[in-house]
């Protein structure tokens, strides 16, 4: 839902109140294969755990990957397409607060990663602030909806019809 929030508020309220299945493209990316991008890409030289659930309380999750190194740990997000966007760092710095609480360990870093190759981004106290923001914000409007943000991705939504700040 993180990511869904970083997107848009609207399409993470819409989303809460009217779920749908999972759509071809998140089918496709159960077929990725995050070990073989792990051990060619981040080449981690310590524990590293797949497909880890994930709970606090902050809410729940699933990590691709979790690196647990040296009384540290990294949190690998794997997706599709290259190019990632501001809303798969929110999703992957989520994962990050979610192991630090069920780890008792500090997040160091986050991994982007796609079959074209892994972006190690540091787990910093802006990034963290901004996902904690973030989460206090999706709280608070799941329950009326929130002004979207109007944007290319509109015209894609599969929400739109029900929108009031779409684009004309």
């Amino acid at each position: 839902m993180v990511n869904a929030y970083a997107l848009c508020p609207a399409f993470a309220y819409f989303k809460y109140h009217f779920p749908e299945p999972q759509t071809p493209s998140m089918e496709l990316g159960k077929e990725l294969d995050v070990r073989e991008l792990v051990e060619k890409f981040v080449r981690p030289k310590c524990e590293v755990r797949y497909q880890v659930p994930l709970r606090g309380k902050l809410g729940s999750g699933r990590a691709d990957a979790v690196v647990l190194c040296e009384g540290r740990l990294e949190v690998v997000e794997a997706k599709l397409g290259g190019g990632f966007k501001r809303q798969q760092l929110a999703q992957a710095a989520f994962y990050c607060l979610l192991a630090e609480e069920q780890f008792g360990l500090p997040c160091e870093a986050l991994w982007l990663c796609s079959p074209e190759g892994c972006e190690r981004r540091p787990f910093s106290y802006s990034l963290r602030e901004h996902v904690k923001g973030l989460l206090e914000a999706l709280e608070r409007d799941l329950d009326v909806l929130p002004r979207g943000r109007p944007s290319r991705y509109c015209s894609y939504c599969k929400y739109s019809s029900l929108c009031p700040w779409r684009p004309p």
